[in-house]
């Protein structure tokens, strides 16, 4: 089965890094791609990927409101936030209104593709520092 798989970003050379890891991926079809995070919710109802991937630096124009927007829009698409270091508790919001994985920059060249995956199949992918954090809070 493939995923499809949409991408908001706003990291040229970065997001270009992640179109070439994905692109190689026989499982992984990239159905939209745009710098525009005010695109995010008309990409998503357009295309209805499986999965979205979401550049954490954008968060800063909505916060963690843009995923129940993008869940309205296209209720099956997961997302996944990628980032340099989101604050712990904005990962925690976001995780806590629907994102459904979270992985740092650093570690995309070893864990995208196993991201993408995991969350495909109904998984989700947080570091472990932040399942300990959700786990305080139940």
């Amino acid at each position: 089965m493939t995923i499809t798989l949409a991408i908001i970003g706003n990291c040229e050379s970065y997001d270009e890094r992640c179109r070439q890891r994905l692109m190689a991926d026989n499982d992984i079809q990239i159905v939209a791609d745009s710098a525009e995070f005010e695109d995010a919710t008309d990409l998503v109802e357009e295309t209805l990927p499986d999965i979205l991937l979401l550049d954490g630096g954008l968060l800063h124009k909505s916060g963690s409101s843009i995923i129940p927007l993008i869940h309205e829009h296209s209720p099956t698409t997961r997302v996944i936030l990628l980032s340099n270091k989101l604050p712990e508790e904005a990962i925690l919001a976001c995780l806590t209104v629907g994102a459904q994985g979270y992985l740092e920059r650093d570690e995309t060249d070893d864990f995208l593709i196993k991201a993408v995956k995991a969350v495909a199949a109904g998984e989700a992918w947080v570091p472990r520092r932040i399942v300990a954090r959700l786990l305080e809070r139940l």
